[in-house]
């Protein structure tokens, strides 16, 4: 599970899970932290697993990742 939440300029996370999971998590706040949540439009598994250097088999971690952007930027 990984949870996020955004005011701002600042965001926290909250993840239950793999090391991986909790990377992501961490990852994903230090982007909107700097970069703001409207430059998160162009993130994709494939730049998280990029990024994380994230094996296959914890692709699903990246996917959590990608889906928690796009629910937010709804």
């Amino acid at each position: 599970m990984l949870r996020l939440q955004v005011k701002g300029r600042q965001a926290r996370f909250k993840a239950y899970g793999c090391p991986t999971a909790i990377a992501v998590g961490e990852w994903l706040c230090e982007q909107i932290e700097q970069n703001g949540l409207e430059s998160m439009k162009a993130v994709s598994v494939e730049k998280i697993r990029a990024a994380l250097e994230i094996s296959e088999d914890k692709s699903h971690c990246a996917l959590l990742g990608e889906d928690l952007i796009r629910a937010l930027l709804k």
